[in-house]
């Protein structure tokens, strides 16, 4: 996961997203500047704005649903 994120940084993607099925949160990244910096982090119950795409968000519990 930190080879990845160092490796997506370095590389310009704008928006990098870790998802932790056991701990149901996702944590989400933007690239600011050339580094990434920890938007939010999100649980089920909550929608989470993609930032490449404004104005769309995906519902935190549903990407969940199958586990809880």
């Amino acid at each position: 996961m930190k080879e990845k994120f160092s490796l997506y940084q370095e590389n310009g993607v704008r928006e990098y997203w870790i998802v932790s099925p056991a701990y149901l949160h996702i944590q989400v990244f933007e690239l600011v500047k050339d580094q990434f910096v920890n938007r939010s982090t999100y649980h089920p119950g909550e929608f989470i704005p993609v930032g490449i795409f404004p104005g769309f968000e995906l519902d935190c519990g549903k990407l969940f649903s199958e586990i809880t």
